[in-house]
């Protein structure tokens, strides 16, 4: 098997193409536009029904604490998310 070599620019601009996607992400999620989703307050329908899936603890999460999330908060539990899961 090849080995791959990454340098310290490429985890870069991985990791920044990460966070800008999440973040699109919860701009199609903040249905209203106030910089906050909630369970009460969030539009799944712009969102791929796999990705929901593997988001599906976020927004367990959000609903048992009734806490609604701000785009960096977002980002964040997506970032420990990503992390957490298995990579193929």
């Amino acid at each position: 098997m090849k080995k791959v070599h990454t340098t310290e620019r490429s985890k870069y601009i991985i990791e920044e193409l990460k966070i800008a996607n999440f973040a699109d992400l919860f701009r199609r999620l903040d249905s209203d536009g106030d910089g906050q989703i909630s369970c009460q307050k969030i539009d799944l329908s712009l969102v791929e029904p796999e990705l929901l899936g593997v988001l599906e603890q976020i927004f367990t999460e959000m609903e048992e604490l009734g806490q609604s999330l701000s785009e960096e908060e977002w980002v964040d539990a997506c970032c420990r998310l990503y992390e957490a899961l298995p990579m193929p």
